[in-house]
């Protein structure tokens, strides 16, 4: 019901099941941890990609009757042409260290917005990780553009249309057409 546990207490209850609070989280918990395997699996083989998408989302954290904001973390890679794996985790606030520990295995290139985090282990010359910037993070800084030359603005976001378009395209097809489309089309 994507509701606290009291609210789904109180739904099933409506609905002539009764079920305590403490049942729910005992089995929330006891799901949890049966899944870890499973998790731990998905995590290696995200890792194990050449090439994972990542971005974090903030969520209210409540606590002792307050709200705060803390981080969802998506890590998202597969193997070409089949679903790629969704791995969450959560932190309390947003910290550089929660990337660098789930990346500490990782080497190829991450497609991220700009974090510092992501630019660090760009610039860090032990580590092999690449940085991939998010064209759709980059866009968003020209369509909110207040001053600047407008003409050139239109220009960027025109291309970038143009950009989206084709690699909408090019996951259409196989893979040798795929880098034909990007190596004519998108490179330049």
């Amino acid at each position: 019901f994507h509701m606290p546990l009291y609210r789904i207490e109180e739904k099933l209850a409506g609905r002539g099941i009764r079920v305590t609070r403490q049942s729910l989280s005992g089995m929330l918990r006891t799901c949890g941890e049966r899944i870890q395997p499973l998790f731990r699996l998905m995590i290696g083989r995200t890792l194990a990609q050449g090439c994972i998408f990542t971005d974090d989302t903030p969520v209210k954290l409540q606590q002792r009757g307050k709200c705060r904001e803390a981080r969802i973390w998506t890590y998202v890679g597969g193997l070409p042409n089949a679903p790629p794996y969704h791995v969450y985790q959560f932190s309390e606030d947003r910290s550089h260290r929660h990337v660098f520990d789930f990346l500490k295995p990782f080497e190829g290139t991450i497609h991220a917005d700009a974090f510092g985090a992501y630019e660090k282990l760009h610039a860090d010359p032990v580590k092999a990780i690449r940085w991939a910037a998010c064209w759709a993070h980059a866009r968003r800084k020209f369509e909110n553009a207040r001053n600047g030359d407008d003409d050139l603005n239109a220009w960027v976001l025109r291309n970038m249309r143009y950009l989206f378009m084709y690699e909408r395209a090019a996951w259409k097809r196989k893979q040798k057409e795929r880098q034909r489309i990007r190596a004519e089309r998108e490179t330049p």
